[in-house]
């Protein structure tokens, strides 16, 4: 029976900042890796679609959040948040581990917006300030289900939530609040509909699962020993 590994030594290694300076260019190597990773299918299907794209239906959730554009910059703060998982690391088959997690659920997600092209309708942003404007300049409003932004802000919190050692509170605002505020906006900037959040952390949730599994850490551990 494969079991849930929450402590292995070798990998479960507690983040902390002073890690930052450890095995600095490998970090770097990897954050340059990960987003070209991520990048180039995610932008490359968005402009260029295969297939008929389809609508995603609004919910009355969905009409209740107002849209507020003002709310991208919080929107935007993914990336320093998942940047948090990898630079905290102090053991370099920890920062695999990590990345892992983060390339199986882009290649999932981008695997779903080719074969099923989908998109929220984006409301006239009116008198949005500058930050919204140039933002969707460069983001179409596709690639809407299964939302990538919330399988990678849940990914990285429940990641989080197992690796630092911090006060309650300051774990809470970590690891629930942080990852929360990014959800609302994806969908108080009409990025996406709750049908897409709920895709997305359904398949955050599901692949944290499998490379928390104790074979998949072995594997890991054998190709990548510190």
């Amino acid at each position: 029976m494969i079991r849930f590994v929450v402590g292995d030594p070798a990998i479960f290694s507690p983040l902390h900042w002073k890690n930052g300076k450890k095995h600095f260019a490998t970090k770097i190597l990897l954050a340059i890796m990960v987003n070209l990773w991520v990048g180039i299918p995610y932008f490359s299907l968005q402009q260029f679609p295969i297939f008929p794209v389809t609508q995603i239906p609004e919910t009355m959730v969905d009409k209740w959040i107002p849209f507020t554009p003002q709310h991208i910059w919080i929107y935007q703060t993914l990336y320093l948040y998942t940047g948090i998982g990898l630079f905290f690391q102090g053991l370099k088959n920890s920062m695999i581990h990590y990345i892992s997690g983060i390339a199986v659920i882009s290649l999932l997600a981008n695997g779903c917006f080719f074969a099923f092209p989908t998109m929220v309708p984006r409301p006239d942003p009116g008198s949005a300030g500058q930050a919204y404007l140039q933002f969707i300049e460069w983001e179409a409003p596709l690639n809407a289900f299964p939302s990538l932004h919330v399988a990678l802000a849940v990914y990285a919190a429940l990641y989080l939530n197992q690796r630092l050692h911090l006060p309650v509170i300051s774990k809470f605002a970590l690891t629930v609040l942080w990852p929360l505020l990014i959800i609302y906006t994806t969908l108080s900037t009409k990025q996406h509909y709750i049908v897409d959040v709920i895709g997305g952390s359904i398949l955050a949730w599901l692949v944290f699962r499998i490379i928390c599994k104790e074979v998949f850490i072995q594997k890991l551990k054998a190709i990548f020993p510190e």
